[in-house]
């Protein structure tokens, strides 16, 4: 077991758990976001930032999750409960819509001139190269999401979530 690290914190602000758990084989929640914190291992997180446009993409992805927390949502639970007892589709809408508020916050970013259109197209390619989870959607999925944000903006991630919270 390399860097094992585990956690847990109670938010009462969601009633919400939030867990980080990096325990090698055992358990490995990755790089995730619950009760207003990213949480990141250096070791098995390490390609997800390698280049700018992976490490924009991810950690935007990620801070949509908070966005989910401030109107309700508890995006942990929901992978808890999809992890012990197989129920994916709350938490993979919750992801494929963190994908589109990913592809909706490139387009600002480009627009503002912080990230160039090459930097975009690496991303795009990154988001359809993920590996198919369960929770999270294939790469096609993904990928599709993370389009559909570039284009259309936050109300497709609205429509995806199946509800308003992104503005």
């Amino acid at each position: 077991m390399t860097n094992p690290a585990a956690g847990v914190s109670w938010s009462p602000e969601n009633r919400d758990v939030c867990v980080y758990a990096e325990l090698g084989a055992v358990i490995a929640l990755g790089l995730h976001h619950c009760n207003k914190v990213t949480f990141y291992n250096p070791t098995s997180d390490a390609e997800l930032i390698r280049t700018r446009s992976r490490a924009v993409t991810t950690l935007v992805h990620e801070s949509s999750h908070g966005v989910q927390e401030s109107v309700g949502l508890r995006p942990v639970s929901a992978t808890i409960t999809a992890l012990a007892f197989g129920r994916t589709a709350e938490i993979r809408t919750m992801e494929l819509a963190s994908d589109c508020w990913s592809g909706a916050a490139w387009t600002w970013f480009i627009g503002q001139g912080h990230l160039s259109v090459a930097d975009r197209s690496e991303a795009i390619t990154f988001m359809y190269s993920l590996p198919d989870r369960p929770t999270h959607g294939t790469g096609q999925e993904r990928g599709r999401a993370f389009e559909r944000g570039i284009v259309e903006g936050v109300a497709a991630c609205n429509q995806i979530l199946g509800r308003p919270a992104y503005t």
